[in-house]
């Protein structure tokens, strides 16, 4: 997709995903493509101690939130 914004991975974040359940990798994989596309991901928080502009996505599956 032309303009969107590319994902910078830090330490282990890239191998902390793939780590995920299969279902919550999906729905990471979505709410990334949501903020390349510089939309909100649809759960989140302010992630304000490490940047003014950072948000941190929230996947819930089942009992947990990844």
């Amino acid at each position: 997709m032309d303009g969107e914004k590319e994902v910078q991975w830090r330490d282990s974040s890239l191998e902390d995903i793939k780590a995920f359940p299969d279902e919550a990798k999906i729905e990471a994989g979505y709410q990334l493509g949501r903020v390349q596309n510089v939309l909100d991901p649809e759960n989140f928080k302010w992630f304000k101690t490490v940047g003014s502009e950072v948000k941190e996505i929230r996947i819930k599956q089942t009992d947990s939130i990844f």
